[in-house]
């Protein structure tokens, strides 16, 4: 595919910049998305979809179009309220560079899209996901510093919080569009629609019984988010790489985009992606009259929102998010 792509635009200019400037605009849509929907902190996996999608556009269309990796990039970082240009020029830089490299070390071991051999699944692990990702981490870390958003005492949690951020964004997404950029043959016979079609009942079902359910606090002491496994090796084994890497997805959407009731107890602060933001509220705080670049958010929205959350629960202040209910009769009496 990727041959085929750079003979369409060869000597073609304007096919090469807009090509470009699509990827510079799904960069920049996908990182705003991750912002104003994921709820994402350090205590439950932080994960940048931007990510992966930027090394899934370079691996399949050509380590040429890193350019609207840093211009989607750019635009995003100089979004923020109190973005420099210096900073997001760097910034913009390490996040290409990040997804250049990753597609080169892959390109080395001739890696297939398809992820059909064992040498593809672990170079899209080892050298994607934990390999490239150094790159961003590390030089967006250092800004962080040395621009004086952040102490340098946090710099290992600023790091391993971005690192991890970028990885799990590489796992959960390069996979998915890797494998379905083309769609697969349909399925003709009537018990293989079928299975499929209760498989996917069955991990939607299971996966909004564990992550979305209210009930979750009176189960709080079962493991239940071990129950969508056996879904996800049945679609290894039945269906391949296509539908293991959706059920991983959904999953992941699933525990992303809703809480379990007994988080809601609880006072987790997302950190933030774009620089200005970066910098994590300290705990001994109260973040109602914090301005909204020290909040640690992901954007001013969220800011705005944790404001008017404290302002309706006046009598709520950091100590009581930090005190978790310990029995069921306590968590419906604090829900009352």
């Amino acid at each position: 595919m990727q041959k085929k792509f750079l003979n369409a635009i060869k000597g073609h200019s304007w096919r090469y910049f807009f090509a470009v400037g699509a990827i510079a605009l799904i960069y920049y849509l996908a990182s705003q998305f991750a912002i104003a929907t994921l709820t994402l902190s350090s205590e439950i996996y932080p994960m940048w979809p931007a990510a992966g999608i930027a090394q899934v556009a370079l691996l399949l269309f050509g380590r040429q179009l890193w350019p609207g990796i840093a211009i989607g990039a750019f635009l995003f970082i100089m979004s923020a309220p109190a973005a420099s240009i210096g900073t997001a020029l760097i910034s913009a830089g390490a996040r290409a560079l990040q997804a250049w490299t990753g597609t080169y070390l892959l390109q080395r071991i001739n890696f297939s899209a398809g992820l059909d051999r064992l040498k593809d699944v672990l170079g899209i692990v080892g050298l994607a996901a934990l390999a490239s990702t150094l790159i961003n981490s590390t030089i967006g870390s250092i800004i962080v510093c040395v621009s004086g958003f952040s102490s340098w005492s946090n710099f290992g949690t600023i790091w391993g919080t971005w690192w991890v951020g970028d990885a799990m964004g590489i796992l959960l997404v390069a996979p998915l569009l890797l494998t379905w950029h083309k769609l697969p043959k349909s399925p003709t016979h009537r018990k293989q629609i079928a299975e499929r079609v209760i498989w996917l009942l069955l991990l939607l079902a299971i996966g909004w019984l564990v992550f979305c359910s209210r009930t979750r606090a009176a189960y709080a002491r079962y493991p239940l988010e071990y129950l969508p496994f056996p879904l996800v090796v049945w679609a290894a084994f039945r269906f391949g790489q296509r539908y293991t890497a959706l059920a991983n997805f959904i999953l992941c959407g699933f525990h992303r985009r809703y809480r379990p009731s007994l988080s809601r107890h609880r006072r987790r602060t997302p950190p933030s992606r774009s620089l200005p933001a970066r910098q994590r509220s300290q705990p001994h705080q109260r973040p109602a009259h914090r301005p909204a670049r020290q909040l640690g958010l992901r954007s001013q929205h969220g800011a705005i929102a944790l404001v008017r959350r404290n302002l309706s629960h006046p009598g709520r202040t950091p100590g009581n998010f930090r005190s978790q209910p310990r029995s069921l009769l306590e968590i419906r009496a604090s829900r009352r």
